[in-house]
């Protein structure tokens, strides 16, 4: 089956971007539960919780499909983003 997507850095680096950011507005969908309020005290935590789907993805891309480039394009994206949210709060 033909992949729509491009085993380049920058496919990698777009396709972890809209995953990082929709699992970003499903996490921030879930800690507005009001039981939940306590958890998102910490404004971190959605952003962390949000990189777990790129790891994932990561993973399936650099064993199992062998699109190093593009997996490595989410591994670029995921770390520098976290590291970024760790520094800027």
């Amino acid at each position: 089956m033909k992949m729509p997507i491009k085993n380049s850095l920058f496919e990698g680096i777009i396709s972890g971007l809209l995953v990082m950011a929709i699992s970003f507005g499903i996490i921030k969908l879930i800690l507005s539960i009001p039981s939940l309020q306590a958890y998102a005290a910490d404004p971190r935590l959605p952003f962390l919780f949000a990189a777990i789907p790129n790891l994932i993805l990561m993973r399936i891309w650099l064993v199992g499909k062998g699109m190093e480039k593009a997996g490595q394009g989410v591994l670029l994206l995921t770390f520098v983003s976290i590291i970024a949210v760790f520094i800027i709060f």
